[in-house]
């Protein structure tokens, strides 16, 4: 199981990588903290084995860490090329929880 949490943590962590090669200022700043948040994750997660000998995944934190990295995996494509236009800063009005001026 630790294997499998490693390979997911190192896949995890290089789908992030590959999206902050992308980033900018321009990048909303939501987009940039969750992304930084989950890098830190998956690289505290390569760690883990290391700094805690005896502790080995569960079957359901394998199961989130594969679904999440599913989804980075899944969604690679729309930041192929660029960043998805609807992570930059443009003249277009926000909508939803990352809206500019949302209340949290």
């Amino acid at each position: 199981m630790i294997v499998v949490h490693e390979i997911l943590c190192l896949a995890l962590f290089y789908s992030i990588f590959c999206r902050a090669v992308r980033m900018d200022a321009s990048t909303h700043k939501p987009i940039r903290i969750v992304l930084q948040i989950l890098g830190t994750v998956a690289a505290l997660g390569m760690a883990a084995p290391v700094h805690w000998p005896s502790w080995t995944p569960d079957y359901f934190s394998l199961a989130l860490l594969a679904s999440i990295t599913a989804v980075q995996l899944v969604t690679a494509h729309y930041w192929a090329k660029q960043m998805p236009p609807a992570f930059t800063a443009d003249d277009k009005p926000q909508l939803g929880l990352f809206a500019r001026g949302a209340k949290l």
